[in-house]
């Protein structure tokens, strides 16, 4: 069985970040049991003619590609890097979690790196060693993306977007969103709405 997932351009970046470029399952791994058990039910599911089927493939899929997401291979060991590896690391995966969670927070290093137990430095340090970029640059990078999201999804109006994305106004969201991407997020919504 073989298969590929198509990602949004507005998020492909960090997807590609979570993801490692092919996913090797030795039969022997507790993942192998999972992900047969599923590839086995799409299986199924691909030949039947049921009621809803399209709507369970859908489902399935999706679990798939979170089982593909989630996955590290036992011989990874500690020295991984990327967002997966800090969300494996006890402290800056505890970061990336607060991050994600109250982002719209006016968060500081300081202020993070209290939430989590460590010193300025030591976060700013170990972070950047695991994730590649330091935690406030994360969460910029984050706060963007999913703006990029709201953008894209709905009709949102601009003030709830720039303060679902951390932003005290709509004219500093602008300017951030613009620094980010290299469009004003009117023109990036004109740009999504021309390419479909």
């Amino acid at each position: 069985m073989a298969g590929n997932f198509e990602f949004e351009a507005a998020n492909r970046h960090l997807i590609s970040t979570l993801m490692l470029p092919i996913v090797q399952v030795r039969g022997h791994e507790i993942a192998a049991g999972r992900l047969g058990a599923l590839l086995a039910t799409v299986g199924e599911e691909a030949l039947a003619e049921r009621p809803g089927r399209s709507l369970v493939l859908d489902r399935l899929l999706e679990v798939l590609l979170i089982e593909a997401l989630r996955y590290r291979p036992p011989d990874i060991g500690d020295g991984g890097h990327g967002l997966l590896a800090g969300l494996a690391d006890p402290k800056i995966g505890r970061a990336l979690r607060i991050m994600h969670a109250h982002t719209r927070r006016p968060w500081t290093l300081v202020a993070l790196a209290r939430e989590v137990g460590m010193s300025r430095s030591a976060l700013a340090s170990r972070f950047t060693q695991i994730v590649g970029i330091p935690p406030i640059e994360y969460l910029a990078n984050w706060r963007i993306t999913l703006a990029k999201n709201a953008l894209a999804s709905a009709d949102v109006p601009m003030v709830d977007i720039a303060e679902m994305a951390g932003y005290q106004s709509v004219s500093a969201f602008s300017t951030a969103f613009k620094r980010e991407t290299g469009l004003s997020p009117t023109l990036y919504v004109r740009s999504l709405q021309e390419a479909t």
